[in-house]
């Protein structure tokens, strides 16, 4: 921890938007580096998109001269240019060494069982016929977003690069914590959708736990303060129906459904984040009765061009409908079918009010995509 005054930070990753509108609001000049550089991201700072992710970074990053240095998803897979960049700026972020400890399948096993927390079994290589009961998924070491996760057909070699994991039935959920040198925040608890089998990260909306559930969350934290793991992270967990809690995996970031707790304090996370690197405390507060909120991402489902038109369309139905569009294009943008299209952000009193919303928006938005 260290004493610096900090205006103006830089925030890189696959998508920033999340996080420079919350390091905007906290009154920093953010520069953003991502994949997409959409239009609302280019409202709350300026930037460009990452042709070469993430072997290009160095190079981009250091002719901003940023004061401060923040990343989101994934570059804690990728500890060497997490390591080029503190040449650059303080990188706001634990070590590389404290990321290692809870990146590691293995590792993080091991540390969580020794503490009693429930993970699943793993395995590094490929079993015999049978070797292994229930159903077991395979995942990369390099995980982000639960993408390239897959069912494991049983007499499979395990590719390079991944490794086995059982399958626990249940709701997948994200817990967000701030970690300081002196205390840990549980910020609050997401659920995460699940559309069609597939394990990519879809979106999600703000969720409670039981009492005990959220005491075992919160010795997770003083586990995790115990790591060094400093600043805004998210673990990723399976509530089983009979109520346990199976710990994935942490991420050493602002996460994707952090954006969705923003409202909960009256403070934006990037400026609890930031504070946490630099000495200053501002006291966290939380916002008594705030809404319930969700997110939910919109994958292309074929080749599209989002032409003025449909730029407009987008825009008029978000307005019908209530809800926020972000991560937007800009018009004259083709997208990959498979590959997002924007992000809608939508709040109620109840999470199966949200649900039933962004379901309605997804299937009009679809239609306007492909029309």
């Amino acid at each position: 921890m260290t004493n610096i005054n900090i205006s103006h930070v830089l925030l890189v990753g696959a998508c920033v938007r999340p996080a420079a509108e919350s390091a905007h609001a906290a009154g920093y000049t953010v520069t953003a580096i991502d994949l997409f550089g959409d239009s609302d991201t280019r409202k709350v700072a300026e930037g460009q998109t990452l042709s070469d992710y993430p072997h290009g970074i160095y190079n981009v990053v250091r002719k901003y001269n940023p004061d401060a240095i923040c990343f989101t998803g994934a570059l804690e897979n990728h500890p060497s240019v997490v390591q080029s960049l503190r040449t650059v700026a303080p990188v706001f972020a634990p070590t590389e060494e404290a990321i290692a400890n809870v990146r590691s399948p293995e590792s993080l096993q091991r540390i969580l069982a020794e503490e009693g927390f429930n993970t699943p079994a793993i395995a590094m290589t490929s079993p015999a016929n049978n070797a292994l009961e229930g159903n077991w998924l395979v995942k990369p070491f390099l995980s982000a977003a639960g993408l390239n996760i897959q069912s494991y057909t049983f007499g499979h070699s395990i590719p390079t690069g991944f490794y086995l994991q059982q399958f626990v039935a249940g709701t997948t959920m994200s817990a967000s914590f701030l970690v300081r040198a002196e205390q840990t925040t549980l910020l609050g608890f997401t659920e995460q959708f699940n559309r069609d089998n597939c394990f990519q990260f879809c979106g999600a909306v703000t969720g409670t736990l039981e009492e005990n559930q959220v005491t075992s969350l919160e010795r997770l934290g003083t586990l995790l303060r115990r790591l060094k793991l400093y600043g805004l992270l998210g673990v990723d967990f399976i509530l089983t129906n009979d109520g346990e809690i199976y710990i994935l995996e942490v991420n050493p970031r602002y996460t994707a459904t952090m954006e969705l707790l923003e409202p909960c304090w009256q403070a934006p996370l990037l400026q609890y984040h930031i504070e946490s690197f630099t000495g200053e405390h501002t006291t966290l507060k939380q916002v008594s009765n705030s809404p319930n909120s969700g997110k939910l991402i919109i994958y292309a489902q074929e080749s599209c061009h989002i032409d003025d038109h449909k730029h407009r369309r987008l825009t008029r139905l978000a307005a019908d409908q209530g809800v926020k569009l972000s991560d937007l294009p800009f018009a004259d943008t083709k997208i990959e079918a498979g590959h997002p299209v924007l992000t809608v952000l939508a709040s109620c009193q109840s999470p199966p009010q949200i649900k039933a919303a962004l379901d309605d928006v997804e299937e009009q938005i679809q239609t306007i995509l492909l029309n």
